[in-house]
């Protein structure tokens, strides 16, 4: 949660913002309540955009609590995979905030040059 308050801090306020947000599976028997809180700290702005990927049951959890802050459902896009998303973040034209489980790989929506195997 701290980063996602860093990152909407960096930015200007009319800058839109785009969040990837990968499932958190390790989390065990506290995953859908801890993911419905991550959801609940976004606070999109018109421009903003969030895509949440992994199981059905966290990415929902995600969008439930982004729901309960007043995001809007066209802002908000859940997959089971990133593969299903580098269209859409590659036509956002936005600064991005990428968070998530290694097992996403969200590090492949990034254009080649700026690709790391460092967590992100």
């Amino acid at each position: 949660l701290d980063a996602l308050a860093a990152f909407g801090r960096t930015l200007a306020s009319t800058e839109p913002r785009g969040y990837v947000l990968g499932a958190m599976t390790e989390l065990g028997s506290a995953a859908e309540e801890l993911h419905c809180s991550v959801g609940r700290s976004l606070r999109l702005r018109a421009g903003d955009r969030a895509w949440f990927v992994g199981p059905d049951l966290l990415t929902a959890a995600y969008a439930r609590g982004a729901h309960e802050v007043g995001c809007q459902s066209n802002q908000i896009r859940c997959v089971d995979s990133v593969e299903k998303l580098k269209s859409d973040v590659a036509d956002f034209e936005a600064a991005l905030f990428l968070k998530g489980s290694r097992e996403y790989q969200l590090e492949t929506l990034l254009p080649s040059d700026l690709q790391t195997d460092a967590p992100i």
